[in-house]
């Protein structure tokens, strides 16, 4: 039907499977397995607040969201916003050393 009727130009492939168009289904399951990977762990970083994880992973959210129309966040036209916010999240990130343990209470001190 999409031969006779469609219009090839304006098809897609769908973007679940087209990892495994590209990479074979061995490299699919990888490229899944690795962007779970990633978006659980930018997810992690929004739950705790970082900079990083606020901002990116909103994107990697909606680009799971669109999976079955198009890999969203592999469009090169995402590429511009992402090296952006991911340049602004290194950029502000705390860059200064932890602090020491506190010291031993002086009770603590004396027994020692």
């Amino acid at each position: 039907m999409l031969e006779q009727y469609g219009n090839v130009e304006l098809n897609n492939e769908g973007g679940l499977f087209q990892p495994a168009l590209d990479l074979g289904l061995a490299g699919s399951l990888l490229f899944w397995c690795g962007y779970g990977f990633v978006a659980g762990r930018f997810y992690r970083g929004y739950q705790v607040g970082t900079l990083a994880g606020v901002t990116i992973y909103p994107l990697i959210y909606l680009s799971i969201l669109e999976v079955p129309l198009v890999l969203f966040l592999f469009y090169p036209r995402m590429f511009p916003g992402l090296v952006t916010l991911a340049t602004v999240a290194w950029m502000t990130r705390s860059s200064a050393e932890p602090e020491p343990p506190a010291a031993m209470s002086p009770v603590l001190e004396k027994a020692t």
